[in-house]
């Protein structure tokens, strides 16, 4: 008796079916992961080890494989490694340095994946991501000084509303060894922002002592696909620390856009990558691209493309979606066979329902460009 096996990947809004009993397919793991030292500490360099292994009986293609020092880290990976290929019952052994953890953690997750952009289709798809809990360590104060820093920093909303009011909290610690004097903490809705919204002054810290502040902010005047928020110890440098480095602390956040009008759909694109990120003349592209519907109703049948250079006259590749739920999304993949030229400078594109198939409640945010350089071979 036959048996049909399926692999959806979401990731890459692609369905393949293979028919077939007993179909031989590899499957990669996690065998490894070490961290020198074991106990990092706050602001010094970790020597990463992982091992990858193909448990499967077929090799597997090429694949990615990513380290995040957090598994809540908003920067994502901190090491990358691209595996051209991998026999059964083979493995690799990887390695890398991270420059360090910017805070200390009681505990916390790393986190280990194993074919990270679905290339590789395996006989068990849910075992390629691994956590691993650690401790990272503060590091020691000198002797008689104090030392401030922002040990939390937190929104509520975690993501606010263009608009909306905002519940800001703040955490600053001196984990030094003497008393902290009076000092002033702030808050800064964007690192870029001239002003901050939120001040408070403080009376002084006793070592190893702490307080938590908070505030409202009225609201981000406009929405932002990614901004860094800022907090800082010590704004006006009143203490003399023993670490003087360590004030600062940014956290990257979305501003969502107010909702969309009732009964409206609103695709926007999401995501845009290019692997390599500095593509090289006449070499192959392997292009990624999300698309979303933050409207209030589902969207109908569209079409997304992609053109390599915004003035191209023609895109390069594109997809039919049947529709999209609201709040709801899709990520798109192709490979370009390579830019005719080299660009020092060059803007690529991609847009969504290009055929203006879709009654949106924004029709002005479908497309999205980035800016980009193609190197010469």
């Amino acid at each position: 008796m036959s048996a049909v096996f399926r692999k959806t990947a979401l990731a890459a809004g692609v369905i393949m079916c293979l028919a077939g009993q007993g179909w031989a397919r590899p499957n990669l793991v996690v065998s490894e992961f070490s961290m020198t030292p074991a106990t990092p500490v706050q602001g010094e360099s970790v020597h990463v080890r992982i091992g990858v292994y193909n448990t499967g009986d077929t090799a597997a293609g090429r694949y990615h494989v990513e380290w995040w020092p957090g598994e809540n880290f908003a920067d994502g990976a901190a090491c990358n490694w691209t595996i051209e290929g991998t026999v059964p019952g083979g493995g690799r052994i990887i390695e890398c340095d991270y420059s360090g953890y910017p805070s200390w953690y009681s505990s916390i997750n790393t986190r280990v994946i194993v074919d990270a952009l679905d290339d590789v289709s395996e006989s068990n798809e849910a075992d390629n991501d691994r956590r691993f809990p650690i401790e990272v360590a503060r590091p020691s104060s000198p002797a008689g000084r104090p030392n401030l820093f922002i040990s939390e920093l937190s929104l509520d909303p975690a993501t606010p509303v263009q608009g909306q009011p905002v519940n800001v909290r703040v955490g600053v610690y001196n984990n030094g060894s003497a008393p902290a004097g009076p000092s002033r903490v702030a808050w800064w809705p964007g690192e870029n922002y001239p002003d901050p919204a939120c001040r408070w002054n403080l009376g002084g810290l006793p070592a190893n002592g702490g307080r938590i502040l908070t505030c409202t902010y009225s609201g981000y005047p406009s929405w932002y696909g990614r901004i860094n928020t800022r907090a800082a110890a010590d704004v006006t440098g009143a203490v003399a620390e023993s670490d003087e480095g360590d004030n600062d602390r940014r956290m990257r956040i979305e501003v969502a856009r107010p909702s969309s009008p009732a009964g409206r759909p609103n695709l926007f694109i999401s995501e845009l990558s290019l692997d390599p990120a500095t593509p090289v003349q006449g070499q192959p592209v392997r292009v990624r691209v999300g698309v979303y519907n933050n409207g209030s109703a589902p969207a109908g049948p569209s079409r997304v493309a992609w053109w390599p250079g915004e003035n191209y006259p023609n895109p390069a590749c594109q997809w039919n979606l049947g529709g999209l739920a609201a709040n709801g999304g899709r990520i798109l993949t192709c490979t370009y066979s390579g830019y005719p030229s080299w660009y020092g400078r060059i803007n690529t594109r991609a847009a969504a329902d290009v055929n203006g198939a879709v009654a949106e409640s924004d029709e002005g945010d479908n497309d999205r460009r980035m800016g980009i350089r193609v190197r010469r071979p």
